[in-house]
């Protein structure tokens, strides 16, 4: 199921993320050179250890975890944060 996105994925578009950014506190300066780059996303999978690596002309960011943990990220804006990563399967008809 999740093994769907696996591969390269790049950014064509966004809708409100200058929106988003403000809400989280994000300063205008920031959110103004954050929103010109177009990052390219590599999602990856060894075992049950998941990788997301986002590259951009700013830089690079690899968060590595395994499915329903929690873990400990820093943000790209260098915020520190506890994320989990789960899945939910959702039947179309």
């Amino acid at each position: 199921m999740a093994e769907e996105l696996l591969g390269c994925w790049k950014l064509v578009s966004s809708d409100n993320f200058d929106g988003y950014l403000k809400e989280l506190g994000v300063n205008m300066a920031t959110r103004m050179f954050v929103g010109t780059l177009k990052p390219e996303v590599h999602i990856c999978k060894n075992g049950d250890k998941w990788s997301i690596k986002t590259v951009s002309s700013f830089q690079t960011t690899d968060v590595c975890f395994k499915l329903n943990e929690e873990f400990s990220e820093i943000t790209p804006d260098k915020r520190k944060c506890k994320v989990r990563i789960i899945t939910r399967h959702v039947q179309k008809e």
